[in-house]
């Protein structure tokens, strides 16, 4: 999801300092009753540098595009969710 919101925002032009995130990984029993990560939680945080912003809405929207086109999240059986801290 970073790598995909990083180069999305690149071509936005977006200025990005930094980007954290506090993945969380949840075991339990998948379809087959076998263990397996049945949920991963992004907590990404985003800072901006030179005084630039977005609203709320562009940081959802580039966020759930970013999410549409991660290689890994559609690569998963399970499902992915993400909780945006600004």
């Amino acid at each position: 999801h970073m790598m995909t919101f990083l180069a999305l925002a690149v071509k936005a032009k977006w200025r990005i300092s930094l980007y954290e995130d506090k993945a969380e990984a949840f075991l339990g029993k998948n379809s087959k009753s076998q263990m397996a990560v049945t949920k991963i939680r992004l907590n990404p945080s985003i800072q901006f540098s030179d005084g630039f912003t977005v609203s709320e809405q562009e940081i959802k929207e580039m966020h759930d595009r970013s999410h549409r086109y991660c290689f890994i999240a559609n690569s998963l059986s399970e499902e992915v969710e993400f909780e945006i801290n600004l």
